[in-house]
């Protein structure tokens, strides 16, 4: 049965964290909030609210990319992705500073969102597509 999660680390909700002051941002993105993802491995929540990542640093603010796909987490604490190009400059324009994020569906995974993604990705980045391509000819 799927859990519903606030938020990781929740000791360090009431702590010292100081999160960046960041803009919004207009891109076209898919969020993962709620999102409930399985890799080979493990299966995991993508929480409603993320502050922390896996390492204990603050991650509102931040962001990261992976196989043609950006990761950010905005100042609401909501996990988004997006492939749309330019998508780093414009971050780094609204204050956002490159971190450790895990960067969903960039590596065999799949999800709620999965099909969300995969569309976006399939829109905006060139990588999915010639990915596709080849699965369909497969």
């Amino acid at each position: 049965m799927k859990q519903k999660v606030k938020h990781y680390n929740p000791w360090l909700i009431h702590g010292d964290i100081v999160a960046p002051k960041v803009e919004e941002v207009d891109l076209e993105t898919v969020c993962l909030a709620g999102d409930h993802i399985e890799t080979p491995t493990r299966e995991y929540i993508v929480p409603e609210y993320v502050i922390t990542n896996h390492n204990g640093d603050c991650i509102i603010g931040a962001y990261d990319y992976n196989n043609g796909t950006v990761a950010f987490v905005n100042a609401q604490g909501e996990l988004h992705t997006t492939a749309q190009e330019g998508a780093i400059p414009t971050l780094k324009e609204a204050g956002y500073q490159e971190g450790c994020i895990n960067v969903p569906y960039t590596n065999p995974e799949k999800g709620d969102m999965y099909a969300d993604v995969l569309e976006h990705r399939a829109v905006h980045c060139e990588y999915t597509r010639k990915m596709l391509v080849q699965e369909f000819l497969a």
